[in-house]
């Protein structure tokens, strides 16, 4: 790992409608930012998936993509997790009138 760099997830909640994974992978790969890890997923409601996103990078990088997430189009919301050494057993993800809203349980 580069020195300034730390594991970042990014969780995404989208719109459910053909190509939006690529445009959300694209906002990476226009950035030669390497995807360590994906993974999509559909939530509770219709019409809306999550897209988790792991990279490695510094404070200023992940700034630049959490700001750049929300210009794709299709994107309702996101949030970047901490790292704290432990994992996440639950990660519950809500989309209400308010927008996203997003909580962690049972940290192991």
């Amino acid at each position: 790992m580069v020195e300034g760099k730390r594991p970042r997830t990014f969780v995404v909640l989208v719109e459910d409608v053909p190509g939006v994974l690529d445009r959300v992978a694209s906002l990476f790969r226009r950035r030669a930012y390497n995807i360590e890890s994906l993974s999509v997923g559909h939530t509770d409601r219709e019409g809306v998936s999550h897209v988790t996103v792991v990279i490695d990078a510094d404070d200023r990088v992940a700034a630049l993509v959490e700001a750049n997430l929300y210009k794709v189009a299709a994107v309702l919301g996101q949030l970047e997790l901490q790292h704290f050494g432990f994992g996440f057993d639950v990660l519950g993800i809500g989309l209400g009138p308010r927008g996203a809203s997003f909580w962690i349980a049972q940290p192991t």
